[in-house]
């Protein structure tokens, strides 16, 4: 089995898989809420986020990931589906 991957720059997520494009998928794949988690962090750093935030995960840095992953469930928390 293929190792799942994906990156997030801006609003575009990227994966090694194809996702049907009906977008209820978020609601069940922890990959897609993770990689959400990053846009919504890229939306805060802005132009920055490359720097402080995307090359950092890239190099494995745990905060970037458990930072992603608050940012999806802070999200559906105010905006559930």
């Amino acid at each position: 089995m293929q190792m799942e991957v994906g990156e997030s720059l801006g609003n575009f997520i990227n994966t090694n898989r194809r996702v049907p494009d009906n977008g209820l998928e978020l609601r069940n794949d922890a990959l897609l809420q993770h990689e959400y988690g990053h846009t919504l962090d890229s939306h805060r750093w802005g132009p920055f986020y490359l720097f402080g935030v995307g090359i950092p995960s890239a190099a494995g840095a745990n905060w970037t990931e458990a930072r992603a992953d608050q940012f999806w469930l802070d999200y559906v928390a105010k905006y559930p589906f």
